[in-house]
């Protein structure tokens, strides 16, 4: 999992990062129909809904946003979606997936950089 992160930026970038997962949150709960009367079965909308809980606390975030990114285009193509939310989406999405969570995820917390020691006496000269 580490090889698909370059790396968990904190600070400023970090933040910023924070508040793309969160947008991108925004962006599922309203194209998932949970913020108005929706179309989609019961099961799908809590799928959804468990869907940008992960996305928002940043739980294995590239295969999750290539995976909305798949899912916004199912639904730009069956009409469900108009070009301009789902081109903004989908570029959001990938953004997210190229970049990774961020230093305050829990991806950050799960995969983060490690500290490797050696023993003494392993590696002599």
């Amino acid at each position: 999992m580490q090889k698909l992160f370059s790396m968990f930026p904190a600070g400023a970038p970090g933040t910023g990062l924070l508040f793309l997962r969160l947008a991108m949150g925004l962006q599922m709960l309203v194209y998932s129909g949970c913020c108005e009367a929706s179309r989609m079965p019961g099961w799908l909308a809590t799928v959804m809904l468990v869907w940008t809980g992960l996305i928002c606390l940043a739980v294995v975030t590239p295969a999750l946003a290539v995976l909305w990114i798949l899912f916004a285009c199912v639904l730009m193509f069956m009409g469900n979606l108009a070009l301009i939310p789902a081109a903004t989406s989908i570029l959001s999405a990938l953004a997210l997936a190229l970049l990774g969570p961020g230093a305050y995820s829990v991806d950050a917390r799960l995969f983060g950089r490690r500290v490797i020691v050696l023993p003494d006496g392993l590696y002599s000269e």
